[in-house]
C-alpha cells in the first residue's frame, strides 16, 4: 500500500509541473515512516546478533570447562589441596583457554567474563566413612561455582566432583567415588573387612594408570560424561607397562538417550572402568 502510494507520487512529480506543498509533506512523512522502520530493524538485528554470539561464546566455555574438571588433570590439581565447607576463590593451574592459563576470578574472554571461580567440600553430618592404611576418609563431593558475566548479567553453573577427603579437609582420592575394597584392591592391599583396615605392600609402585570407556549399542558413540578413553602417560596406550598389574580400582555404569530417527529414542548403557598399574616384589 504504502509502495504504491510513493509510485503515484514518483509519476505525478514526472507528469507535471512539480509538487505541491501538501505533496511534499506527505512524501517526508512516508519517507521518514520507512527510515524510521528500517533503523528500528537494524537494531532488532544488531541487538540478536549479540545476543547469539554472547550465547555461543558462553556455551563454549562452558563446554571446555565441564570436560577439563571432569578429566584427570582438574583431579590432578585439586588431589592434595586442602578444602573447607565455605567457598574460597580457586585457580585452575592446567588448564588453558584461548591461549590464557592459569585462570581465575576476574579473566576475560572477549564479552565474557569471569566473575567467580571457587570451590568448597560438602561436609553434611553423616557422610559414609572409609578407612584406608589407618587414614579415615569422608566419601563427599567438591562442589565448583562458575559465574560468568556478559552485558550486565551473570550466569551461575555448578559442577560436582566426588572426592575422599580426610578430617582436615585435604582432597586425597579425586574422580570416582571408590569404597574400601575397591581403594585397596587398587594397591594391590589386603582388605581386612572385619576391622576396615587395609593393607598395603609399601614396595609397590604405581606405574600409571588408564581408563576405559564402552558402550552398547555402539553404532550411536558413548555419553561424554566421563571424558573419552584416557591412555596411560606411561604406555601411550590403554594399558600397563610389562611388569606390572592392571588393578581395577572402580566401575561406573550410566544411560543416556540418543535420537535415532523420526519419533524413535534409542537407550545407550555406558561402562566407566579404571585402572592402577601397580608393580610390586
Amino acid at each position: 500500500m504504502l509502495l504504491s502510494y510513493m509510485k503515484k507520487l514518483f509519476k505525478l512529480a514526472l507528469n507535471s509541473d512539480g509538487f505541491s506543498l501538501a505533496e511534499v509533506m506527505v512524501a517526508a512523512g512516508l519517507v521518514g515512516v520507512v527510515g524510521l522502520g528500517a533503523m528500528q530493524l537494524v537494531g532488532q538485528i544488531n541487538s540478536v546478533s549479540s545476543r547469539s554470539r554472547v550465547l555461543n561464546d558462553t556455551m563454549n566455555f562452558s563446554s571446555s570447562l565441564g570436560r577439563y574438571i571432569y578429566g584427570p588433570k582438574a583431579c590432578d590439581e585439586f588431589r592434595g589441596k586442602t578444602f573447607t565447607s565455605a567457598y574460597t576463590n580457586i585457580t585452575l593451574d592446567e588448564w588453558k583457554y584461548e591461549g590464557k592459563s592459569p585462570i581465575g576470578t576476574g579473566e576475560t574472554f572477549g564479552a565474557l567474563t569471569l566473575s567467580s571461580l571457587r570451590a568448597k567440600l560438602d561436609t553434611t553430618v553423616g557422610l559414609p566413612k572409609i578407612t584406608v592404611s589407618g587414614v579415615e576418609l569422608t566419601k563427599t563431593m567438591l562442589l565448583i561455582d562458575i559465574g560468568l558475566t556478559a552485558a550486565n548479567k551473570t550466569s551461575n553453573s555448578f559442577y560436582n566432583i566426588p572426592v575422599l577427603a580426610d578430617a582436615s579437609g585435604i582432597v586425597r582420592y579425586c574422580g570416582e567415588m571408590k569404597d574400601s575394597v575397591e581403594i585397596c584392591n587398587s594397591m594391590l592391599g589386603v582388605f581386612d573387612a572385619a576391622t576396615g583396615q587395609c593393607k598395603v605392600a609399601e614396595a609397590c609402585q604405581v606405574r600409571g594408570a588408564y581408563k576405559l570407556i564402552s558402550c552398547v549399542p555402539s553404532s550411536y558413540g558413548c555419553s561424554p560424561t566421563y571424558g573419552l578413553t584416557t591412555d596411560n602417560p606411561l604406555t601411550g596406550a590403554t594399558n600397563c607397562p610389562t611388569g606390572s598389574v592392571a588393578s581395577q580400582t572402580g566401575v561406573q555404569t550410566w544411560n543416556h538417550s540418543v535420537s535415532c530417527g523420526k519419533k524413535c529414542t534409542a537407550t545407550i548403557v555406558n561402562t566407566a572402568q579404571w585402572y592402577t598399574c601397580l608393580e610390586c616384589p
